[in-house]
């Protein structure tokens, strides 16, 4: 059956406001790619991921070592306190 022109005027406004929206984020992802690149030296949301993984795995480790250092550092402050 064919469209009326009241129906073909209201596809083609959503098919305008589809693409001005697809622009508007493709504006988006162009910007958050630079400032990736820019922030972190990654040039893809792939290269972020594993660099967010990285950094999580030094993170993991700082705080291991920082759990360490604080144990030993309760334990000689006791045995300073019992002497």
């Amino acid at each position: 059956m064919p469209k009326t022109a009241n129906e073909l005027l209201e596809m083609k406004d959503q098919i305008d406001k589809a693409d001005k929206r697809k622009s508007e984020l493709q504006g988006q992802i162009k910007e958050l790619l630079s400032r990736l690149k820019k922030d972190h030296g990654c040039s893809s949301g792939k290269e972020g991921d594993k660099k967010l993984e990285k950094m999580q795995l030094d993170l993991e480790k700082m705080q291991v070592k920082f759990d360490k250092g604080t144990a030993d550092l309760q334990e000689k402050m006791e045995e300073v306190d019992n002497d």
